[in-house]
């Protein structure tokens, strides 16, 4: 699945996400779209992305993630609700991968 999230530009101050199929279940049918209010009453909502190709391989954060041939390292969110109540920031590494889990309960024939 493919996810957008954002802040609505009709209804200020929701953090939306839109849930799209990353290809359609198949020719004859349409795309499927979900969309899925995360949190009302929000001042402000930053994602930011940490670059470790940039400024001499040591990384930095950056504004914006397009146009680029690899994913960024990390995820920064930063929240602020109208009542300024307490949201700290949150960091999240993006992990790809083919293999199944260590614990995963399928088991191996020999």
């Amino acid at each position: 699945q493919l996810f957008e999230v954002g802040l609505d530009k009709v209804d200020k101050g929701v953090v939306k996400v839109l849930l799209k199929p990353f290809y359609p279940p198949s020719e004859e049918q349409q795309w499927q779209q979900e969309e899925v209010i995360l949190l009302e009453n929000v001042e402000r909502f930053e994602l930011v992305y940490f670059d470790k190709e940039n400024v001499d391989n040591d990384g930095s954060w950056v504004d914006s993630w397009q146009e680029k041939e690899y994913l960024p390292a990390l995820i920064k969110i930063k929240i602020e609700l109208t009542d300024r109540s307490y949201w700290p920031e949150m960091i999240f590494a993006l992990r790809l991968s083919t293999q199944k889990p260590a614990n995963s309960q399928e088991s191996v024939e020999e």
